[in-house]
């Protein structure tokens, strides 16, 4: 009796703990994670012209994949921070310039300026609020596409300009 328990057990551990480990195991190398993050009323998506630190973020088709890198604060005490990453460099986030503080750029993860970006869900139509230059203008300004290809993005209060597209939703 106390056999058929223990072996019950054993076998009640082992089959809980195979999907566990394929839960914990990591993508092969090389595997293409992440997404593009396209304007939800628009037609492009966060791009780049190349891969380099301080190239304008640009509205492109189909765009360049990205992840969002959760940060520890949060916004205004409400709102989860990340950073948009660049998947093919993951040394590149979207951010701002000190030379364009309401322009998008692509700039060094690691110490960029105004990479934190606070999530605000809409269920599926998201905002993305720059905590950098939020804070020094002492008002919320959000990412902006104009939906035109090659143009880019920039900060602006919500709502403005009119036409701007500052909603996005994960394709």
């Amino acid at each position: 009796m106390i056999r058929r328990a223990v072996r019950a057990v054993g076998i009640l551990i082992a089959v809980l703990t195979i999907p566990v480990t394929l839960l914990a195991t990591s993508a092969p190398a090389g595997a293409v994670t992440g997404f593009r993050l396209s304007e939800t009323n628009g037609e492009f998506a966060i791009g780049l012209p190349g891969l380099c630190p301080v190239c304008a973020v640009e509205e492109k088709a189909p765009g360049r994949l990205v992840q969002l890198v959760p940060l520890t604060n949060k916004y205004e005490g409400i709102y989860f921070e990340y950073r948009i990453q660049f998947v093919e460099n993951t040394n590149l986030c979207v951010g701002i310039a000190q030379t364009d503080p309401l322009g998008v750029y692509a700039v060094n993860c690691s110490n960029g300026l105004g990479t934190a970006w606070a999530l605000k869900p809409n269920n599926g139509s998201d905002t993305f609020i720059n905590r950098a230059e939020s804070q020094a203008g002492g008002v919320d300004v959000y990412l902006t596409g104009s939906n035109k290809l090659d143009s880019q993005f920039r900060l602006s209060t919500f709502g403005t300009p009119s036409g701007g597209r500052q909603r996005f939703y994960e394709r």
